[in-house]
Order: C-alpha cells, then structure tokens, then sequence
C-alpha cells in the first residue's frame, strides 16, 4: 500500500530535508573556520551560510518546492533571503557571545532560529507555484548550477585564503596605517576624526568609515576587505553575464578576479586595499543599470548604488579623477549600447542624474562633518583652496636651472622668503640643519639629497606651517596658507619673482631631463602590472610602539606580520677529528670567521663508541654561497658551500670527517614552514606572472581584432564598450601615477597600482567577449 502525502505536507517534509542538508553544510564548514582556520564565529557563521547556499537553493528549487518559473528571479530572491539570514546569524551569535554561551552552542541555536523563519518567505515571495513543464529549459539550466557551484567555491576559497594572511601592524606610521586606525577609533568613540592638528584632516574619511563600520559589526579588517572584495567580483561576473550571456566567460572572470596577485598584497593597514573593490562596483552596478535599460526598465536603483560607490571612493581617495574619462564613456555611448529613443533616452539621463545626485551624497555628509566639527568644508585640507593654492604658487616659482624631481630647491625658496612676509615665517623650520623631510627622498632619489623631493615637501610645508603655530585651528591653517599663495602670486604677477603657468595642481613641473625618464617608468610600471619580479616584501610590525596592542585589537586581531625569515644558507651536521680540531665558515666578503655552535650528538658518540664525540653536532648560517667556505683540520681542508650538492656525503682530511645532514637557503627554509595562506600567495605569484603577460597580449589582441570587425559592421557589442571603457580606466590610472613617478617620488607600487590589477583582467576578458559577440550569429546593437 503507497501512502501519498498531501503536497502541503510533502513540501514541508522536503523543505526540512533540504534545510537539513544545508544546515549540516553551514554547521560543518562553520566549525571547521572557528577550530582551524582561527574565524572569529561571527564571521565563520557568515561564511557557513554562503557556503551552503548553492546546493540548498537546487535542493529547495527542485525537490521541495519543484518551482520551474525564472532561475534568476528566483537565485536573486533566494541570495538576498540568505544574505539577511546570514547578516542575523552574525549579529545573534555576537549577542550570544555577550551573553557567554559557547561558541559550538551559539552557532547551532542561531542556524536553527534562521531556519523556522525561512520557510515561510520562500514558500510565499522565492518560490510560488507556477506551472512551466517545459523540461527542456530545466535541463539547460544545469551548466547554471554547475557555474554558480564552482562560484561559490572559489569565492568561500579565496575569503579564507586572503583573510588569513598576516598582516604589519605598524603603530608607528602617524601618516599612513596608524592615521587610518586613529581616525576610526575616533569615529567609533563619537569624536568624528578627533582633536584638530596638522593630520586631522590630511586624507579622506572613506577608508577610516570603513575600519570603524567593521569595527562595530565585530568583523576583523582582514575579512571585511576580503568579503568586500569577492562581493564586487561576483556582482561584476554577473554584470557580464547579463549583457555578454557568456556564462562561461563570465566564471572564467569571477575567478580570475579574485585569486588575482594584488588581492594578497594587502598587508599593511592601508586605504589603497579597499579600492580595487570600490572601483568593480562601480563599474558592475552601471554595467546592470545599462542591462535593465535593454530590458525597458529604468535601472535607477543601479545607478543611485554606482554613484555612492563613487562618493565613497572620492572620500578614499583624492585622486579619483582618473576614473571620470572611462565612466564618460559608459554613459555617452548609452550605457554599452542600449537602444536609443525617446523614452530610453529620457532613462538614461534620468539615470545620469540619479548618479551624480547620489555621488555627492556621502562627501556631502563628511564635509558637513568637518565643517560642524572643524569650522571648514572640505573632505580634506590637503586639496582644499588655501593649501593646494599656496603649494602650487610655490612650485611655480624658478631661480636660475630647475633641479629635477625638487619642486622648491633652496634658491627658490631663500627668494620667495625675501617677497612673502607670510613664507618668511617658516624658515626657521625649513632651512633647519636637521630637515627631517630631506632623508626619505634622499634614500630613493639621490639627485635630492639635501633638499626636498616632490614626494616629501608638501609634507615638511605642513609641519613648518605647525610648527610656526597656524594649525592650532582649521581656519588659522586656512588663513595662513591663503595669505601665502596670495604674496607669492601677486610677486608672481608684478614680475618680482619668475614664475611659469601651473600644469596639473600639486604636481610639480617636469623639466626635459626628466621627460627622457618616461620610458623607463613605463617600462617599470608595465613589468609590476604584469607581475613580473613583483613580490610583496614582508614588513615587520612595529612591536615596540607603546600603541601596536591597541591597533592589533582594534582591527580584529589578524594574524601579525613578523621580521622577515632568515636569509642565507643554514648548514648543520656533524664533525669528528682529532683534539683541538673543530670546523669554521669563512666568507671572501666576510670579516673574520663564522663560528660552529656546538651540540649535543649521543647518537654520534654511540655509533663510534667515544664518549669524546658526545658535543660534535653543529650548526651555522652562512650569509650566502657565494665565496663561502666549511674550513677544518688546521685550515688545510676546504668544502666550499657552493660543491655541496647532495647532503648525506662525507667530507674528510686525514683523522678529520665532516659530515652534512642539511644544507638550505634561508628562502626555502621559511618557505617550508609558511602557512596556508602563504602558500596559497606563493602559488598564486608564480600563476599569474605566467599567466598576465600572455592574457594581456592577447586581450589586446582581441580588443584591436574586435574594433576592426565593429568598424566594419559599423556595429557596436556591449562587451565592446566595457572593453573600451576599461582599458581606458586602465590606462588613466596608469599615466597619472606615471606623472607622480616622475615629478615627485617613485609611485610604481603594488598599493597605488591596486585598481589597476582588476582593470587589466577585466579589460582582457571583456576583448574575448567582444570578439566572439561580434562573430556570433545574432546581430550586434548599433552603436550610438
């Protein structure tokens, strides 16, 4: 006899089932987080959730509920039910916590809560009944699942790999980790950016915003940035997705994007680690908003979240203006070649304004911020009129040949003191013997030693300025600098001083010796896009600063970057020779003898049956093999480091018998014993130096291959203008660190490159799409 359930009970009884399955997932890969990979559990819950969230959706879709209407109405229904369960989860095991139950507890109770509620969302909005037995379509659906699977897996695989690497506290860097950490504290404890002085303001809000939002959702740094990264990778696969409909194209991508090199170089407290994530969003949110155009929908929600991405970005940083070239792009060719009429075009300009409406408005509130707090209205007072004034009519000035990469040498500076009563007051601080500001650019460009380089003299302006005693508020600081670039202007216009018309604001003029250096940058700057040689050297924590303990907790307590590993060569083994007689290392560039530090060998003493053997194992570090040497037996012996080949073989001279157990470098010895998050960065360097170069010459292949065809035809793919748009980014951010590099200090850094390792990647895949979207059979979209 077959017993039938009625369909209600049958699909309650499925959704348990299904919601079982899930929850021994999330409650599986939870504990796995907190009790070996060391998650905080909030953050280990979070990631529980996403991790089942695949396999339970086609489980829910297809056996409880058999819902057969659109697979991504529904996905998108289903990850935004399961990102609110996962934000509540967070939140109850953090008050789980405060009520001190234990971990494995808290996470079990706070699973099975979500789970009561969820039914009754997914049976009445995710997954209503509808009557679609087209079989065909579910079927082709499965590539889907398989896409959105392995998804999910790379983006759960690299959150715990980026957010487990070990990360520099260093306290001591007042203007750059140290001043982010301080300001969000200052933030979390309700005093806005803090007491004013000459750093207060220095920088944007945007990234101390975002230390103090995790800061009090209890989320480490290391997981916030990763979980923001990967979330923008995701959204932007999707973007592509929808306009392209490469599925595969549009995985390949995802991945790509998030196991890229620069996303495991985030190892210090810095600004730069949030805007390559900042710089996707953007990018995908006008990509959707451009998809919900084609499909007759005003996408205005797209655009609003594109353009608070953009203020928060101007807010992170202030030279986001390379940005506004490739988003022009977007938006004049319709936003990647929407069909234009009226009632789109309407659309589109409604979107446009919807954008820069929301751009202004979190700049908006931090100026506000600032001008309640410090009596001034800028997001910064580095950019602000007065001091961008006064720097740039001091870098206007020239006495006699101008000296590269030192916008106001000390003969420009003795003649401006002579016209500007105002400048003349920072002379005692400036012309000092010490001029603490001359050491760091010296150490980088020895052309500058003794004077200030680019890079560092706006820097020691703004302590001068301190130091006379003009910072004690925003508006004397203000006042002071306006009355200096006001002098030193009007000397400028009454032909008393020299001076040249200012090029691009705050960059010093460049002069034709240094113009000849533009290849040499560009070379440089192309090999570490290509991550060539472009290995993120580990910086040690500033473990005495009296302020590491607070800094460490206050980012959520990561794993903390050490010295780095011994180098060299680290030999030991065994020796026995006649009494008296005990090998040394000697180095042709050494000064002295390297010492054999003796020890205990009962083994070696059993084996030869001499008690006298019982001390005669050893160690020693070598600087190096090169011209380095194990002398023994009176020195008439020599085993050069370089000859040991092989370990195991014996080396003897009469009575004397050296034998070698190991022989390793340094750099293989720390390789060894590094852990898994390390590795994972080690392996992911090696890939993509291999990999970048030929993706980015044949992405730029595909790009030039597919605007020939597109010019032909005539015809315009809406990969085509993210391509376009892209490379343009790309080459934006490129050519103004380019001009930072030759002016002012040198700027082909990892960090300041962190927008451009996504742009590079996104640019190549976007070419192969337009490519094969051109020669597909179904018609491109005119070009507008």
């Amino acid at each position: 006899m077959t017993v039938r359930l009625a369909e209600p009970t049958r699909r309650k009884l499925a959704f348990l089932v299904a919601g079982g399955c899930g929850f021994l997932l999330y409650n599986l890969f939870s504990q796995l987080l907190v009790h070996f990979a060391g998650a905080p559990p909030e953050v280990a819950a979070f990631l529980g959730v996403l991790s089942a969230m695949p396999i339970v959706f086609l489980m829910q879709r297809n056996f409880a509920f058999r819902h057969r209407g659109g697979l991504y109405r529904s996905f998108a229904a289903y990850c935004g039910l399961q990102l609110l369960n996962a934000a509540c989860i967070a939140l109850m095991v953090r008050f789980g916590r405060g009520l001190g139950l234990a971990d494995e507890v808290n996470i079990l109770a706070s699973g099975a809560t979500i789970v009561v509620l969820s039914y009754l969302v997914m049976s009445r909005l995710v997954f209503r009944s509808a009557d679609d037995k087209d079989d065909a379509a579910r079927i082709s659906t499965r590539p889907r699942y398989l896409a959105l699977g392995l998804a999910a897996a790379s983006t759960i695989a690299s959150v715990v790999a980026i957010a487990g690497l070990p990360v520099s506290m260093l306290a001591g860097a007042g203007h750059d980790d140290a001043w982010f950490w301080q300001r969000a504290e200052s933030i979390v404890g309700g005093a806005w950016l803090g007491a004013y002085d000459p750093l207060t303001l220095m920088k944007g809000a945007g990234y101390p915003l975002f230390l103090a939002l995790a800061h009090t959702f209890g989320l480490p740094l290391t997981w916030a940035q990763a979980l923001l990264y990967a979330s923008a990778t995701l959204l932007l696969g999707w973007a592509v997705h929808r306009l392209g409909g490469r599925l595969w194209l549009a995985l390949a991508l995802t991945i790509a994007l998030q196991w890229q090199p620069a996303a495991f170089a985030w190892g210090r407290v810095l600004r730069d680690n949030i805007t390559a994530a900042q710089v996707l969003l953007i990018l995908a949110c006008v990509m959707h908003a451009a998809a919900s155009l084609r499909d007759g929908r005003r996408g205005l929600g797209w655009m609003a979240a594109a353009g608070l991405v953009a203020g928060w970005f101007w807010c992170t940083r202030e030279d986001s203006v390379w940005l506004l070239p490739g988003l022009a792009i977007l938006l004049c060719t319709g936003l990647t070649g929407v069909r234009h009429g009226g009632a789109t075009t309407r659309r589109l300009a409604l979107g446009a304004a919807c954008m820069a409406a929301a751009a202004g408005v979190l700049p908006g509130v931090v100026m506000a911020a600032n001008q309640l707090h410090y009596g001034m209205s800028a997001l910064t007072d580095m950019h602000r009129s007065a001091f961008a004034a006064a720097l740039s009519a001091l870098q206007r000035v020239r006495v006699g040949e101008t000296v590269p990469y030192v916008p106001v040498p000390a003969k420009v500076r003795q003649v401006v003191y002579q016209q500007s009563p105002a400048f003349a007051r920072l002379a005692p601080a400036l012309e000092d013997a010490a001029k603490g500001w001359t050491r760091p650019g010296c150490a980088v460009l020895p052309v500058t030693c003794g004077d200030y380089a680019g890079g560092w003299f706006l820097w020691a302006l703004r302590d001068a300025a301190a130091s006379a005693g003009t910072y004690a508020s925003a508006s004397s600081s203000e006042a002071f600098f306006a009355q200096v670039a006001t002098e030193v202007s009007a000397a400028c216009d009454a032909g008393r001083l020299r001076c040249v018309p200012v090029t691009v604001p705050l960059l010093p003029g460049l002069d034709q010796f240094q113009w000849q250096d533009a290849g040499k940058s560009g070379a440089g700057f192309a090999r570490l896009l290509l991550w060539q040689d472009a290995r993120p050297l580990p910086v040690a924590s500033h473990a005495d600063h009296p302020g590491i303990t607070r800094m460490w907790r206050f980012v959520g307590e990561p794993s903390m970057a050490g010295p780095p590993p011994v180098t060299g060569v680290r030999v030991s083994g065994w020796f026995r020779g006649p009494e008296g007689d005990w090998p040394e290392g000697r180095c042709e560039a050494g000064n002295g003898a390297l010492p054999f530090e003796r020890r205990p060998s009962p083994d070696v003493a059993e084996h030869f049956n001499d008690p006298g053997a019982a001390m005669s194992r050893f160690e020693v570090t070598f600087p190096g093999d090169d011209d380095c040497a194990i002398v023994f037996a009176a020195g008439q012996a020599t085993v050069p480091l370089a000859s040991i080949d092989q370990v195991g073989m014996p080396f003897g001279l009469g009575e004397s018998q050296l034998f070698i157990d190991a022989a390793r470098s340094g750099s293989e010895e720390a390789a060894s014993n590094l852990p898994a998050p390390l590795r994972a960065r080690q392996a992911v360097d090696a890939l993509y130096a291999m990999a970048l170069p030929l993706l980015t010459a044949t992405g730029l292949f595909a790009f030039a291959a597919a605007s020939l065809t597109g010019w032909r035809r005539k015809r315009l793919d809406a990969l085509h203008v993210v391509a376009i748009t892209t490379w343009c980014m790309l080459a934006c951010r490129i050519g103004l660190l380019m001009l930072v590099d030759l002016s002012s200090f040198p700027a082909a850094k990892i960090h300041y490159l962190q927008p451009a390792f996504p742009l590079l990647i996104v640019a190549a895949f976007a070419s192969f799409g337009a490519l094969l979207g051109l020669r597909a059979s179904a018609p491109p979209v005119p070009a507008a």
